[in-house]
């Protein structure tokens, strides 16, 4: 006897072969389907043409992990085959179905002194990875699904004060960046962006920049959501020693777009120059605070900000609230005219 169950919203037989439970996803969210398969299931069980199969360890299954997450982000594959190798170090012999609560426990009790930032990254990581095993009728439950995150302190976003700001703008120019870091001030766009960012993505006429997604560089827009930035005409006067008809903005010899760590390494050594860093962690990403955070005190609304700077979800945005203007003149139709009545 074979049955049948459905998990977010994917269909799944179960059945017992040599005295084993096996569990298989049968790919389909079409219930008819379901009960097709599993009558098919039920009849190769009968004629004993249903083999056990062999149980795989963590480390192989790792190798079938990589082969089905080709496709994701290089930056998001990075940081999870890191963390599922530390994770290989001390399981990876074991079978993909003997990994239980306590090993996740034990695991992630390394990373109790970390930052909540890091402990939940890591169990994002983790669940993940075992997702896929579920999904592959390996194990029947995700053993990470039990684990909680923990809070993150919200901490108020950095931003450049205008006088801050002009004393970077001035160092750039001297280290050959000074069209990267005005448009990273005046269009929020993140590092990766700006570096795949081309001349052709401007319409000047109409004062916009499209952040599109980039396939030709194997580059894609966080969340995959192209999105389109209003262009200021003092961005524009500060860049028109550097525009062209097309090409990448900011590109390497032979053409193609640089990497992270040339970038970085630049900004680190303006700021270094102009003494503000004062113990504080600093990059390329204070410009993004800084366009934001000076739009909300200008009382830009935060829907619009949230537009611009490409974020899923408004929430994040939110954190630029507390910037805007306290006062705001719709409060008074609270007011109750007591004094016209008397």
């Amino acid at each position: 006897m074979a049955c049948i169950f459905k998990r977010n919203k994917t269909w799944y037989v179960s059945y017992l072969v040599g005295g084993k439970q096996v569990v298989k996803s049968l790919k389909t969210q079409d219930e008819k389907l379901a009960r097709f398969l599993k009558k098919e299931y039920e009849v190769k069980l009968k004629r004993n043409e249903v083999k056990a199969e062999k149980r795989i360890s963590v480390e192989v299954y790792f190798k079938q992990y990589r082969e089905e997450t080709t496709n994701r982000k290089k930056s998001t594959n990075t940081a999870d085959y890191c963390r599922v190798n530390e994770f290989l170090r001390t399981h990876g012999k074991k079978t993909i179905n003997s990994i239980n609560y306590d090993d996740i426990r034990a695991f992630l009790r390394r990373f109790e002194e970390k930052s909540p930032k890091t402990f939940n990254s890591v169990i994002i990581t983790l669940r993940r990875f075992f997702r896929l095993a579920v999904e592959r009728g390996y194990i029947l439950k995700n053993p990470v699904e039990g684990f909680r995150h923990k809070k993150v302190p919200q901490s108020l976003p950095r931003f450049l004060t205008d006088e801050e700001y002009l004393k970077l703008e001035n160092l750039a120019a001297n280290e050959g960046i000074f069209s990267m870091v005005v448009m990273a001030r005046y269009t929020g766009l993140r590092l990766s962006e700006l570096l795949h960012l081309e001349w052709q993505d401007f319409d000047w006429d109409r004062k916009l920049v499209r952040v599109l997604n980039k396939p030709k560089f194997g580059h894609t827009v966080k969340n995959y959501q192209a999105r389109v930035v209003p262009i200021s005409d003092e961005l524009r006067e500060k860049l028109l020693p550097y525009i062209e008809l097309e090409g990448l903005c900011f590109s390497t010899y032979g053409g193609n777009p640089y990497n992270h760590e040339g970038p970085r390494r630049a900004i680190r050594k303006i700021i270094e120059k102009s003494g503000l860093r004062e113990g504080r962690r600093m990059g390329w990403h204070e410009f993004r605070h800084t366009f934001a955070s000076r739009l909300a005190q200008e009382g830009i609304s935060l829907y619009k900000i949230c537009k611009w700077l490409g974020h899923a979800d408004f929430k994040t945005t939110q954190i630029y609230a507390h910037f805007a203007p306290t006062y705001d003149q719709d409060i008074e139709k609270l007011s109750i005219s007591v004094f016209e009545k008397i």
